[in-house]
């Protein structure tokens, strides 16, 4: 079973590694803007799950105006399509659900066709195209998912 864990700033140098490796420069966040996310007193849901001595994947939440926002959700190369990802999200929705949440929102790139999918069979709904938000070429993706109600 896999069983997600806190995270604390101690974790900032491991986290920022596989955030390197899943994602591209002008995507991926830098130690200093992981360690303040890790500070975020915003109601954060923070969790990694790790197989063996390894860090297999990571959650970083908060809230934001009433919804849950996935900060970032990573799950290492080697590690994917083994429900890391799927178990990372179930877990901070029910967080942020339990905690008064009416939803969750999050940001993608619109050329990460991997994550789009996933976040579609989730349940979430693109709401809006945010022009340039990545870099000056690349636009981002607003998803949002409702809780019921």
């Amino acid at each position: 079973m896999l069983q997600p864990r806190p995270l604390s700033e101690a974790d900032a140098p491991q986290l920022w590694r596989l955030d390197q490796q899943c994602f591209a420069p002008g995507i991926a966040y830098t130690q200093e803007e992981i360690r303040a996310h890790l500070r975020n007193p915003r109601q954060p849901y923070h969790r990694g799950i790790e197989v063996g001595e390894e860090l297999a994947g990571f959650i970083l939440t908060v809230r934001t105006r009433g919804r849950g926002h996935v900060i970032t959700l990573d799950v290492a190369p080697s590690f994917r399509q083994r429900g890391i990802g799927r178990t990372l999200m179930a877990a901070a929705e029910q967080y942020h659900l339990a905690n008064g949440a009416t939803g969750m929102q999050l940001e993608v790139a619109v050329n990460n066709a991997g994550a789009l999918a996933f976040y579609t069979r989730a349940g979430y709904n693109v709401i809006r195209t945010l022009p340039r938000y990545y870099s000056e070429d690349l636009d981002g993706l607003l998803l949002h998912k409702d809780f019921a109600a």
